[in-house]
């Protein structure tokens, strides 16, 4: 008997069949015709594309073939589109479960590989962000590295310049030659007489507040002191013009406390007015003024060439006294401030109008021309009434004088218990040892401005 189309179907079905079992593909020409066994050959095909684990490739395939046979033999009694049916709705969805869930376990583990490789590229570009910011942090250190040193280079340039003027101005004066006699000759030198050290001293001036003798103000607060019975130390007590006192103390403490205990005495401090003496000013001698220049003029002239003699308000620094007549000109004498009485000296004069004046140190002495003391003037003498000898003090007739003779340097001899010389005039300034001692205390009392206390 012929065999069927169905029957001729079937025969390849199996054939095809037995092929998938070997896992070879079904060729697009070579599927069947029967309806419904069709598709599951394209399933068996797509089962070994998708490379599935061969013991679930095996059973997958051995199931659809057994499919496939169920179709082919009982082809009559299942109805095609019930065949095509059961292969869309079940069959297919079925395989595609297994084949969903499989790319889904693949793409799991492809995401756990790619996150893993994420995490180390973003561990890299960490470690990277972090030495591009210890970069630019060691970038900034350099920077401001670079400026320090930038100044630094400048601070040693202007250093090494000043060391350089500096050694050219010593090697300058070094080598400068000795000035000709015609240099000195025509510049106006200044003398500075030697005189001695400032000493710092410790007194108290006593003023009376009415006139009164300095003997009687003397014996008046030397016997307060004694009925107090005071333990005090006193250097000396010396008397000044218009019967004032000057009392020292050996040092600031023995100063203190007596000027509380002169303070508490009421006799004492009913008669005089107790103050601590300042320090004087120093003061100079301009030589050879011209007559005709008034103290004004002198005073605008000195301030315009000789800027160091004012301040920075162009208030002049010192106070022209009094001047001195001479045969041709004029000296003026000056009290100068401290501050610029060194620097004075650094000059080699003063500048006025159209010359330069010579200057010296100038002392101011208080000497009585009745009775050749010093300390006083001839109006504040205490002996005004008596008539003395103008050469020599003594109560004698001047024209009558026997020979030189100071009083001043006789009567510290019989005071001290020294030896000066009295065989010279009270105004010997040379051999007047007396007139040194005065000299010498006025410097004392002077404050010069310099650490040395004194002019040199």
């Amino acid at each position: 008997m012929p065999a069927t189309d169905d029957e001729e179907s079937s025969d390849k079905g199996i054939n095809s069949s037995s092929t998938s079992v070997s896992s070879q593909k079904i060729p697009m020409v070579a599927l069947s015709k029967v309806a419904g066994v069709g598709p599951i050959e394209l399933i068996i095909n797509d089962v070994i594309d998708f490379n599935f684990d061969p013991s679930i490739s095996e059973n997958l395939i051995a199931v659809l073939q057994e499919l496939v046979k169920i179709f082919i033999s009982k082809g009559r009694d299942i109805k095609a589109g019930s065949r095509e049916s059961i292969v869309e709705k079940v069959i297919a969805p079925f395989i595609k479960i297994f084949k969903d869930r499989e790319t889904a376990n693949l793409s799991t583990i492809y995401d756990l590989k790619a996150n893993q490789l994420d995490i180390t590229e973003r561990q890299y570009q960490s470690k990277i962000r972090s030495c591009e910011a210890t970069i630019e942090s060691l970038k900034g250190k350099l920077s401001i590295l670079s400026s320090e040193l930038s100044d630094y280079k400048k601070d040693f340039k202007e250093s090494s310049r000043s060391l350089i003027e500096t050694t050219n101005q010593v090697k300058s004066l070094v080598s400068r030659a000795a000035p000709s006699f015609s240099d000195i000759v025509s510049r106006p030198s200044v003398t500075k007489l030697p005189v001695p050290a400032q000493r710092s001293n410790h007194v108290l001036l006593l003023r009376p507040k009415k006139e009164s003798s300095g003997d009687d103000n003397r014996k008046r607060v030397e016997t307060a002191l004694i009925s107090r019975n005071s333990p005090i130390r006193i250097n000396r007590i010396s008397k000044v013009s218009r019967g004032g006192l000057i009392i020292e103390a050996p040092n600031k403490d023995e100063l203190q406390a007596l000027e509380r205990e002169l303070a508490c005495v009421t006799i004492i401090d009913d008669h005089f007015d107790i103050t601590r003496p300042k320090k004087r000013s120093p003061q100079v001698i301009l030589i050879g003024v011209p007559r005709d220049v008034d103290k004004d003029r002198l005073c605008k002239g000195l301030s315009a060439k000789n800027i160091f003699l004012c301040d920075s308000t162009n208030k002049p620094l010192f106070e022209l006294n009094f001047s001195m007549k001479t045969r041709f000109a004029s000296n003026w004498v000056m009290t100068v401030d401290p501050v610029i009485y060194k620097r004075l000296f650094d000059e080699s004069g003063l500048f006025f109008e159209f010359t330069r004046l010579k200057f010296d140190n100038f002392y101011g002495i208080k000497q009585c021309k009745h009775c050749c003391k010093f300390g006083h003037t001839t109006k504040w003498c205490p002996s005004a009434k008596q008539v003395l000898c103008v050469k020599c003090g003594l109560d004698h007739p001047t024209d009558s004088c026997p020979k030189s003779f100071c009083i001043n340097c006789n009567e510290h001899n019989q005071r001290q218990n020294t030896t000066f010389n009295v065989d010279h005039t009270p105004y010997d300034r040379i051999k007047c040892e007396s007139f040194g001692k005065q000299k010498d205390n006025l410097v004392r009392h002077t404050d010069y401005g310099v650490s040395s206390g004194a002019p040199g």
